[in-house]
C-alpha cells in the first residue's frame, strides 16, 4: 500500500497513533541558514511570530476513530523483530535530522516528539507509546502549536508528566522553551522561556535526575562573529529554571552537536561533539555534572579528530554504564567504539583494580558503521547503528548488537532495511527490559519518515 503524507498511522499492539503531517511548503519571509548547525527547521534567524502574538500551546486530539495500521515486516536474528512491530510515526518533505525518542524507565512508556506543519507555521506533536511493552490500546496525540519555526525538540519524564524542550522563534531569534505535558489527560501547561538573548540556541539535551523531581537542560548558544558556547541549566519539577545557566564550553571557531545527557549519580553525564566550522575535524567529549549542572571534573576528550559526521551516545546506572561513538579513521573508515564507565563517569576499573578499561572497537566494518546509540538492559547493553551497504545502490540496515557488561558482543539482530542517508538512530529501554528503536529514512516517494520498532528482549 502506498503511504501518503496525509494518512494516519495506528500501531495496534504498539500503543501509538499519530498524524503523518507531511507535505510542507516553503514559507515566505524567512531567512535561510548560513551556519554549520542549521538544525531541523533549516532557518538561521527565523521570522517574527505570525501575527505578533504568542499563543499558549493547545491540545488537538484529532479524529475520534482511528483506522487500522499497516505495519511493516521486520528482519531476523537473535531477539528478532516481530513482523507487525515496525511503524511509521510521521512523514514530511523536509528531512528529520534527529530522532528524539525518550523513555520513562520507571513506568515502561516511551514518547517521540516531532515537528510538523501546524495551523500557524510549525507545531510539535507528542507521539506517546503507552503500553509499548506489551501492546495495549492506542492513545491520542497532543499537538503543541506555538506559531513559530521549531528547530529542535527533546523530552524527559519528570514527576508524573513529560517535559518538552524546544528551540523555536515564537519570540525571535531562537530561544529554548519548556512545556510540561500530562500524558494521562493530554493537557499542556504554559510554556516557560529558558533563554532570552540575541543569540541563536541550537542543539538540545534534557534528562531527569535521580531524584525524579528535577532535570538538567543542556543547549548550544551561537552568536555571529563570536562563536558558540555550551550551557547547562537546572530545571524544577514544574518545568521552570531553578538556577542560572552554567557555561561548560566555548570556542569562536567550533560548534556543538550530538548532545546526549543521562542521569549519573545525583547529577548527570553529558556527551557531545565539538566540531570545526567546516565540519572536517571534531572531538567527542564527555563531562560529569553535579546536581546543579556544574562540572565535577575537567572534560574527558574520548577521541580527537573524529572526522566528519561522528556520533556519540551514553547510558549509565548505579553500577556504571558505557559510552559508544562512531568516528572516521584514516585508511580504515568509520569505526564504532565502546568505553565502559563506572558509576562516577570515569573509565571503569579492570578486574585488577588498578588499571582502567580502554575503549574497545565494537564494529570493524570499514566506512560502514554510522549513527550509533546505546541503551541499558538488566545485565547488558543494546547498541543500535546504521550499517551502510557494501555496494553502491544497496540498502542500509538498522542493526542491533547486544553487549555484555564488558562490551563483548553476545548477540545481534537486524531490525530493518533503511535508506543510506538520513538522520540519527536512537534506542531507549525501560527498567523492565523493554526496548524501542527509532530511526529516520527516506521513502520511495521522496519523503522523510520517522520509524519505530520494538525489540521483544525481556530478561536480557
Amino acid at each position: 500500500m502506498r503511504r501518503t503524507a496525509s494518512s494516519w498511522r495506528c500501531a495496534v499492539g504498539f500503543g501509538l497513533w499519530v498524524t503523518a503531517c507531511g507535505g510542507e511548503e516553503t514559507r515566505p519571509g524567512t531567512v535561510p541558514t548560513n551556519g554549520p548547525d542549521a538544525g531541523d527547521a533549516g532557518y538561521q534567524n527565523g521570522s517574527e511570530p505570525y501575527d505578533g502574538s504568542v499563543p499558549l500551546p493547545r491540545r488537538d486530539a484529532g479524529p475520534s476513530t482511528i483506522p487500522p495500521g499497516d505495519p511493516e515486516k521486520g528482519l531476523t536474528g537473535q531477539c528478532a523483530v516481530d513482523s507487525n512491530k515496525i511503524y511509521t510515526v510521521a512523514e514530511r518533505e523536509r528531512p528529520f535530522l534527529s530522532t528524539p525518542l525518550a523513555a520513562d524507565p520507571n513506568n515502561s512508556r516511551f514518547i517521540m516528539p516531532f515537528v510538523a506543519t501546524g495551523d500557524c507555521l510549525d507545531s510539535v506533536h507528542m507521539a506517546t507509546l503507552m503500553g509499548a511493552a506489551n501492546g495495549g490500546e492506542p492513545v491520542d496525540t497532543t499537538k503543541i502549536d506555538t506559531c513559530a519555526l521549531v528547530r529542535e525538540a527533546a523530552a524527559t519524564a519528570l514527576s508524573d508528566r513529560w517535559l518538552l524542550a524546544t528551540t523555536d522563534n515564537r519570540e525571535a531569534p531562537y530561544d529554548v522553551w519548556l512545556t510540561p505535558y500530562n500524558p494521562k489527560t493530554g493537557d499542556v501547561a504554559e510554556s516557560q522561556r529558558v533563554t532570552e538573548t540575541p543569540s541563536v540556541e541550537t542543539a538540545l539535551a534534557l534528562t531527569t535526575l535521580s531524584d525524579g523531581e528535577t532535570a538538567l537542560l543542556a543547549y548550544g548558544d551561537q552568536q555571529r562573529d563570536v562563536g558558540q558556547a555550551l550551557y547547562v541549566r537546572l530545571i524544577d519539577n514544574l518545568g521552570k529554571p531553578a538556577g542560572d545557566a552554567i557555561k561548560l564550553d566555548e570556542a569562536p571557531d567550533l560548534y556543538f552537536s550530538n548532545l546526549t545527557m543521562k542521569p549519573l549519580g545525583t547529577g548527570a553525564g553529558l556527551v557531545y561533539v565539538r566540531s570545526s566550522l567546516d565540519n572536517k575535524t571534531s572531538d567527542i567529549v564527555f563531562v560529569a555534572l553535579d546536581a546543579q549542572g556544574g562540572r565535577i571534573r575537567d572534560p574527558w576528550v574520548l577521541t580527537r579528530n573524529a572526522g566528519p559526521s561522528p556520533s556519540v551516545d551514553l547510558t549509565v546506572d548505579s553500577d556504571g554504564g558505557g559510552i559508544v561513538y562512531a568516528r572516521a579513521e584514516a585508511s580504515i573508515g568509520r569505526q564504532i567504539w565502546f568505553q565502559k564507565i563506572d558509576a562516577t563517569g570515569q573509565a571503569a576499573l579492570l578486574e585488577t583494580g588498578t588499571t582502567r578499561a580502554p575503549a574497545l572497537r565494537i564494529v570493524n566494518s570499514p566506512a560502514r558503521g554510522i549513527d550509533v546509540s546505546i541503551a541499558q538492559l538488566r545485565a547488558s547493553f543494546v547498541l543500535v547503528y546504521r550499517l551502510l551497504p557494501q555496494t553502491e545502490g544497496g540498502k542500509a540496515t538498522v542493526r542491533a548488537y547486544f553487549l555484555d557488561r564488558n562490551g563483548s558482543i553476545v548477540g545481534s539482530s537486524d531490525v530493518s532495511y533503511t535508506s543510506v542517508g538520513s538522520g540519527r538512530t536512537s534506542v531507549q529501554s525501560t527498567g523492565d527490559g523493554r526496548v524501542v528503536v527509532a530511526w529516520s529514512e527516506f521513502t520511495d516517494e521522496g519523503l522523510s519518515a520517522l520509524k519505530v520498532a520494538r525489540l521483544p528482549c525481556v530478561g536480557n
